[in-house]
């Protein structure tokens, strides 16, 4: 029990103390001194726990009384007075800063002069103090609902004059499942899951509870569903219910409190000064100081025990599966009653499966509120990561893997933190973030109407493919029985072997399953259009929270810059900046950036083209269907006509320095993860491939890579004798010309997310299949290039490949001591990571490392918890100047007029990471972590030298100056 209880939070911390505190008396009470000195040393080690993570607890805040009473308060404070745990808190509302040994943030705790600070990124003219309490008050109701309808707009004029929700209504689904539902109260009360339930809800309520969460699975558009997924949506609804019944119970008024936190907090997004001298972690902590509250602070029952959990999942599936059924029609013309839900194995997962007529076009989009972005500013994530987003719900700073959920990746980040101040910068920076407004492109959203609907008519496919818009699953001809076996049934045709029927079944197969396929991207697609138009003329916000590695992610799926070329396109800054001097040259290069047609070229070419492609920017602006559709011959076409837009507006204005521009301009790293090896491994010549050095125009890694694999075929081909000669000869037979740049493009990019020479193979096989280079040496072709494609990245990266088999080679010996591979990230944040299998050994759980995996992702997540350093970084200084950012990984966002600044930062940032000794003190740490002293009295002699020799860095560094990454234009551009 004592590892399921979350100390994190005080009222929490506070009865733990007073449970310790009673079982104590309890066991000084017990006459039987066996048994007394057993209960002892449990209560003891409790005591052991509970001191060991005070210091997280901010213990000086009564939470108003709303849980504990005087005498209670007191018995606490009494308590921890004779653990000798200090009380001292703070009462004056002021804020601790960062940790002051962390070489990375100092300085930042400072805040900026008046005179480089651009003013408050986050306040908005049209967003006044009145105005968000109001949005409040709308975002508090919403936080009480699981789902949100959405209307389909898009709804096709030939639909059924049904909806999906009608069709529900007249196949009874709500009375089958309150009918089934109050024979299991009556006749299972004696269960624990239905006294749960039936205390709750009766089972008119749980009927319509279940029937909302139904309602929004069918309208996925999916035929089969992750079990996991379907859990979620399932349960969510109950579980929320049976909290608000608690908060009634208790008469509880948590919208006061909010309402009295968020009105302070809230001046932080309207106000110069206070957006200048304090982050929104430390105003939070400074509002809640002032109502006597922790920043902490979240009302109970917001989250529920695993085993609960399980048990509700099976009850409630089960019900589903026995009362949701509908009609259909057999394969004989026959009409039957079928389930509409299944569980079934898929592909290995365990999934559930919704019959396809069960797949309608709903009315409206039921989704997921806790899906959705915001209306408000989120609340922030505070120290330990605990807090935001929501004021009425938890939520985890840190994704969970599913495939390892045995083990909490927030819970080991916590276990490992050594004070309040560790990664406070990651928990800014998330907060940053998240605090960015935006608004729809409202020109974008119109043109992306009018194409989506043209998905109902397949002979409009040649235009949408390229836009990546989907076509609607009606286009999809399935073939039919009778009109290929007129008068006859199936069993006939299959009893006479009709030689048609194979062909019959193949292609009736492939038409489904390509229906289903275009169901679920339709769909998909359908979210974001109808809720683009639902929130057109609303600010939004996006609460991030990131992965094990602190790669940041919006935790909105439906609706967020972080996707597509759809997705980016729809949004943009909420605050207008004015274009300056430099801001028009800034729109026009990343309008041909976007197009993604002159990547080698310089800035003066790009900048010249740009001018010359002048009038069809414009066309496109003003005519995007009817013109001449420049802006679809793009690689990013969404995101073109997203610039042409602005361009044009920018143009009309009478005074171009004077536009408010909104419109993010993007700057993105070169082979960003190589980048990140090049500098720690001080490579000159991979670094000058990935731009780390000035250069007159951008260099182009994969061209290099294929250039050297084409050098090495040449010098086999001239050797006389040998396995590779051969090949090399027989591959000029089947690939006459050079080795091309895509066929060895996805190798080099995976790299650095450790591909395997398997995984290489695999890759190289299937770009020169596209090259109609098919035969019986493909395989053959396919290992050689493969192998050659690694000697030339060794060639160019050589310390940065020796550094990456180092990671490797580290993290077989530590996954040989039964332990995972963990380290601190240079802000902090601690990382361990998740592929662990639960074992029971000798009656104790264990966690065994998957080796495999240990080896085969240390080295990708290492770097890319090295990139979320330099972005979160990058965040924290154009925070501190007041400068509009977002990201999306390694592709920075800005205004076009605080580009220069951004760059600025980001090659500053870039230069103080890597001149740290990162390598280095990952060696240490390796030394600290796995060889204890503990450690070294058991491993024999010869393993122990063995692995302090692993754990000592052996590779040298090359002759990379990273001051030379200060000059270099395409490090990020």
């Amino acid at each position: 029990m004592w590892n399921r209880i979350r100390f994190i939070y005080e009222d929490c911390f506070n009865v733990a103390v007073l449970l310790q505190h009673s079982f104590s008396d309890y066991a000084n009470k017990r006459k039987e001194p066996d048994a007394q000195l057993g209960l002892q040393k449990r209560i003891d080690e409790a005591k052991r726990r509970l001191k060991a993570i005070s210091y997280i607890v901010n213990r000086n805040r009564s939470e108003r009384g709303i849980y504990l009473n005087e005498e209670q308060q007191r018995l606490i404070q009494r308590t921890l007075k004779d653990w000798n745990i200090k009380l001292a808190g703070r009462k004056d509302g002021s804020v601790q800063g960062y940790d002051k040994s962390a070489e990375l943030v100092k300085g930042l705790d400072e805040p900026a002069p008046s005179s480089s600070y651009y003013g408050n990124q986050y306040a908005l003219d049209e967003c006044t103090k009145e105005f968000y309490m109001n949005e409040l008050e709308d975002h508090l109701n919403q936080e009480e609902q699981t789902w949100m309808g959405v209307k389909n707009i898009l709804r096709p004029e030939t639909a059924s004059d049904k909806s999906g929700e009608d069709v529900i209504v007249e196949w009874k689904w709500k009375e089958k499942l309150e009918k089934r539902i109050a024979e299991c109260m009556k006749e299972r009360s004696h269960l624990p899951v239905w006294s749960v339930l039936s205390t709750s809800f009766t089972p008119s309520i749980l009927a319509t509870q279940l029937l909302s969460s139904l309602t929004a699975i069918c309208s996925e558009g999916q035929n089969v569903m992750p079990i996991n997924v379907f859990n979620f949506m399932l349960l969510h609804p109950v579980m929320q219910a049976i909290q608000q019944k608690f908060m009634e119970n208790f008469q509880l008024d948590e919208k006061q409190l909010w309402r009295s936190v968020f009105s302070e907090y809230i001046r932080i997004f309207l106000d110069d000064e206070i957006s200048r001298l304090h982050t929104h972690r430390e105003w939070w902590q400074i509002c809640c100081d002032k109502f006597d509250i922790s920043p902490a602070f979240h009302f109970p029952m917001t989250t529920f025990e695993s085993d609960l959990l399980l048990q509700l999942t099976s009850v409630l599936s089960q019900l589903i599966i026995e009362s949701c059924t509908f009609p259909s029609q057999n394969a004989n013309g026959r009409q039957e009653i079928r389930n509409a839900f299944a569980i079934k194995t898929v592909s290995f997962e365990e999934e559930t499966s919704l019959s396809p007529e069960a797949i309608f076009t709903p009315a409206r989009n039921s989704l997921a509120f806790l899906a959705f972005h915001f209306q408000i500013p989120p609340r922030p994530w505070i120290d330990a990561g605990v807090g935001g987003p929501w004021f009425s719900k938890t939520f985890d700073i840190i994704r969970n893997l599913y495939d390892f959920r045995e083990l909490s990746s927030i819970g080991e980040m916590r276990a490992r933190m050594q004070s309040p101040q560790q990664a406070r910068p990651v928990f800014d920076a998330l907060n940053q973030l998240g605090s960015t407004p935006w608004r729809i492109n409202k020109d974008l959203l119109e043109v992306l109407k009018q194409v989506f609907s043209m998905s109902y008519n397949a002979k409009h496919e040649s235009l949408l493919r390229p836009l990546a818009v989907p076509m609607h699953a009606v286009t999809v001809d399935v073939p039919q029985f009778q009109d290929h076996f007129p008068g006859k049934t199936r069993f006939q045709v299959v009893k006479e072997n009709h030689p048609e029927y194979v062909d019959y079944s193949r292609k009736t197969a492939q038409s489904i399953k390509r229906r289903n396929e275009y169901n679920s991207l339709w769909c998909w697609m359908l979210y974001r259009v109808v809720l683009a138009e639902r929130y057109k003329d609303c600010v939004l916000f996006f609460p991030h929270n990131m992965d094990f590695r602190g790669r940041v992610y919006p935790i909105s799926p439906y609706l967020s810059h972080m996707g597509d070329d759809v997705s980016r396109s729809l949004l943009k800054f909420a605050k207008g900046r004015p274009l300056g001097k430099d801001g028009m040259r800034w729109l026009k290069l990343h309008c041909i950036n976007l197009t993604g047609k002159l990547k080698r070229a310089s800035i003066a070419e790009r900048e010249q083209e740009v001018e010359r492609l002048m009038p069809l920017i414009i066309d496109s602006a003003e005519k995007p269907l009817e013109g001449k559709r420049w802006w679809m011959e793009s690689e990013e076409p969404w995101q073109t006509l997203a610039i042409c837009f602005e361009i044009r507006d920018a143009l009309k204005h009478p005074n171009t320095e004077e536009f408010l521009s909104t419109l993010p301009i993007h700057q993105d790293g070169s082979c960003n993860g190589l980048q990140h090896y090049a500098a720690m491994g001080r490579d000159r010549e991979g670094g000058e491939q990935v731009n780390l050095v000035p250069c007159e125009r951008p260099n182009d890694v994969y061209s290099d890579v294929a250039a050297r694999v084409e050098l090495k075929r040449i010098e086999d081909e001239k050797m006389e004798e040998g396995k590779d000669a051969e090949i090399a000869r027989e591959l000029r037979k089947a690939m006459s010309e050079a080795v091309p740049r895509k066929v060895i493009k996805q190798t080099v990019m995976t790299t650095v997310y450790g591909v395997t020479m398997y995984g290489a193979v695999l890759q190289i096989k299937r770009q020169l299949k596209a090259l109609d280079i098919d035969n019986e040496h493909t395989g053959l072709f396919a290992t050689y290039l493969a192998k050659k494609t690694f000697a030339s990245l060794n060639d160019v990266f050589t310390s940065s490949m020796q550094l990456k088999d180092w990671f490797r080679s580290c993290a077989r010996g530590i996954s040989s001591l039964w332990r995972p591979v963990e380290w601190v990230t240079p802000l902090g944040l601690p990382v361990l990571q998740p592929y662990v299998k639960a074992l029971h050994t000798q009656g104790h759980l264990v966690h065994k490392p998957v080796g495999s995996k240990q080896v085969d992702a240390f080295p990708p997540n290492f770097v890319h918890s090295l990139d979320s350093t330099h972005m979160m970084l990058t965040s924290l200084h154009c925070s501190r100047r007041g400068i509009t950012y977002a990201s999306v990984h390694d592709c920075f966002w800005t205004h076009a007029c605080t580009v220069a600044d951004m760059n600025e930062i980001c090659r500053e940032q870039f230069i103080a990471l890597h001149s740290l000794p990162l390598v280095e003190k990952c060696a240490e740490d390796f030394k600290h972590k796995y060889l204890t002293p503990e450690m070294t009295k058991i491993l024999p002699p010869e393993m122990l030298a063995k692995m302090q020799n692993l754990f000592t860095v052996q590779v040298k560094p090359g002759k990379l100056d990273l001051d030379e990454i200060r000059n270099s234009v395409y490090f990020f551009s």
